[in-house]
């Protein structure tokens, strides 16, 4: 609540949603508004916000109904609409934010009103840190929990009242109705993320395509269009490039560049890149130098390798190689009961998250199949996020981690427990990635998140089977938890050892 209290005055027109609105006195006024009928909702188009329900012309402050008896400084935009309620209670929207298939909750993600217009999403690394405020000047703001549900409270009231959806780059901006004084309940169907740009913003994203892991598959499970995926020369938002190893994958059209062209010059053009598998280690012929992907995740960009795509931690430009203890590329582990680490409430979020949906019948284990011993341990700051439980003499091996870069940044030890956020976009860090805040994100997996294809020739999407999200096989353990460390990989920076920062208003 601000440091005034806030009222609506004015005569017959209180009755009806669309009269104007105008500043208050300091002595509470309760008012109780009627639902704008229906479900209470109304929908917007997926745009961006232009602003125009910000400029004043809806909430005439003047005029022979309205006056300001106070000395605060006058209410800006939506701020005008958020009223005092008798007796404690609150005006508050809940819902639960969702993949863009609908099937499971999205953790970690930014829910507000925004009180300005929204700035366009560029796209290439960046840093987006927690720290740092959303577009769009947020009135009220909050983050999602591991079952993905939010509660916004001190809502403007009103019809048409702009809410943001965001993780990372993934943004949809819609319109609620919100009736004073109450919960406002908000159906899913508004609440998930979008699917294709028609509906709102989408990340640039790569996929280095591999049979082993057929990446591809596994973001059409979570419910983006067909439409979005294409060669790395189309408009969709997922461009696929050729691997290069022995379990090529191909794309669904003409134009498919080789992933050495990605690795090589093209990931400046992308927010997240994935690596996916090839059932190999990489070409010894690939002369891309490995610092490309090191210097991309040092300026903001987020990296996912799987497997044998370890060449560019493992084998790759300082610090990155330091970044865990490897244990070589050892024999597949199937069907192994992993331990989820807890020791941070993000780790604990992923084992709430694991149980919600299905993909262990125990908190903290899950059963994954296609593993790999390849990493012995991760080095701090590194974050372990799942071990293979000891097994005879052998140590817990490391079956995913994630680290931000540039690799040295350190916390700045703050209140926030945030990052040093002194430095623009990776710009300061050395050629050896040992300088400046912390950006970017890289996360491994030592697993297969979908299951290898049988014929590597088979073009996208039939590779996939079913029929977009809704005709796709049901999801497994295995990706499942490459959901979860997808959408992880894709949110604002933070120091993860400490509980999820919302970002502030202003």
């Amino acid at each position: 609540m601000h440091t005034r209290q806030r009222a609506f005055i004015s005569s017959l027109a209180l009755v009806a949603l669309g009269s104007a609105w105008a500043c208050g006195s300091d002595d509470a006024l309760s008012i109780s508004l009627p639902d704008a009928g229906g479900d209470g909702m109304a929908t917007g188009d997926g745009n961006a916000f232009d602003g125009s329900a910000f400029d004043g012309s809806a909430f005439d402050a003047g005029g022979p109904d309205a006056a300001v008896v106070d000395s605060a400084p006058p209410c800006v935009g939506l701020e005008c609409q958020q009223v005092t309620c008798d007796g404690g209670a609150t005006t508050q929207v809940s819902g639960t934010v969702l993949d863009p298939a609908l099937k499971n909750p999205v953790y970690n993600a930014i829910v507000y009103v925004p009180n300005g217009p929204l700035a366009a999403i560029k796209h290439g690394p960046s840093c987006d840190r927690c720290a740092d405020a959303p577009s769009g000047s947020p009135l009220t703001i909050t983050t999602t929990g591991a079952d993905g549900k939010f509660t916004l409270t001190n809502m403007p009231v009103g019809v048409d009242i702009p809410l943001v959806i965001q993780i990372g780059k993934w943004r949809r901006a819609t319109k609620v109705t919100v009736a004073a004084c109450s919960d406002n309940a908000l159906p899913q169907t508004l609440t998930r993320l979008p699917k294709n740009s028609a509906e709102g913003d989408l990340p640039q994203m790569a996929i280095a395509m591999g049979a082993c892991d057929p990446l591809e598959c596994l973001l059409r499970k979570i419910g983006i269009d067909d439409s979005e995926f294409t060669p790395s020369n189309g408009n969709g938002h997922v461009h696929l490039y050729q691997g290069t190893g022995a379990g090529n994958s191909q794309s669904g059209g003409n134009g498919t560049q080789p992933s050495t062209d990605l690795w090589g010059s093209k990931l400046g053009a992308y927010d997240v890149v994935l690596n996916a598998c090839e059932c190999s280690q990489p070409d010894p012929n690939n002369k891309v130098p490995v610092s490309t992907v090191r210097d991309y995740a040092n300026q903001g960009g987020r990296v996912y390798a799987s497997h044998y795509q370890s060449h560019w931690i493992q084998q790759g430009a300082a610090p990155f190689p330091a970044t865990a203890t490897w244990n070589g590329n050892g024999n597949v582990v199937a069907n192994n009961p992993v331990t989820v680490n807890q020791a941070y409430d993000k780790q604990k979020a992923l084992a709430s998250w694991l149980l919600a949906t299905g993909a262990s019948g125990m908190k903290g284990q899950i059963t994954l199949a296609d593993l790999r011993p390849d990493v012995l341990q991760a080095s701090a700051p590194a974050i372990a996020w799942l071990e293979i439980p000891k097994n005879g003499q052998n140590p817990n091996l490391v079956t995913a981690y994630t680290f931000q870069a540039p690799f040295s940044a350190a916390v700045d030890g703050g209140a926030d427990g945030g990052l040093d956020s002194g430095v623009d976009s990776g710009a300061d860090a050395g050629p050896d990635g040992g300088a400046g805040p912390a950006c970017g994100k890289v996360a491994f997996g030592d697993y297969h998140a979908g299951a290898q294809l049988m014929n590597a020739n088979v073009s996208f999407p039939a590779q996939c089977g079913g029929g977009g999200d809704a005709g796709a096989p049901a999801m497994t353990a295995n990706e499942k938890l490459m959901e979860f460390m997808f959408f992880d990989l894709m949110s604002c920076i933070q120091d993860d050892t400490q509980s999820p920062v919302v970002p502030p208003r202003k």
